[in-house]
């Protein structure tokens, strides 16, 4: 970026919302563009599309509001869930009209996108993802 910065190359970041692919342990990075994503789904409709790809029936549970803040202070993982709990306690959608008009958009639909993370899990020794 500093080469950007100082007009040497052109550069720029982008972000996807809630980002999950192949080789990917850690999704979420500084926000600037937000790039293109597949079709907006609830959350019950993605956890949905993944258990169908691997043949179980999906049991989705939510864990009410204060257990979340009670458990977060002993575990890191649910204090940052509670900062993030936003995203389903209202609708939001994010554009990703700025980048599309600027580079184009291609985004992966969702069916794909989930087939190919559960393949690279799958390849993980060390990972254990239900097998269908």
């Amino acid at each position: 970026m500093n080469a950007h910065a100082a007009g040497t190359v052109r550069a720029t970041i982008g972000q996807a919302s809630d980002f999950y692919r192949p080789r990917v342990h850690q999704s979420k990075v500084g926000e600037a563009w937000h790039i293109p994503s597949a079709e907006t789904v609830t959350t019950r409709r993605f956890i949905e599309m993944v258990f169908e790809q691997i043949q179980r029936p999906a049991r989705p549970q939510t864990l009410p509001k204060f257990m979340i803040s009670m458990l977060g202070v002993f575990l890191p993982l649910l204090r940052a869930v509670k900062e993030t709990l936003y995203q389903s306690e209202r609708q939001w959608v994010v554009d990703h009209g700025k980048f599309a008009r600027a580079f184009g958009s291609w985004p992966t639909p969702h069916e794909q996108a989930i087939g190919e993370t559960l393949a690279w899990f799958r390849s993980k020794p060390t990972v254990t993802v239900a097998q269908s």
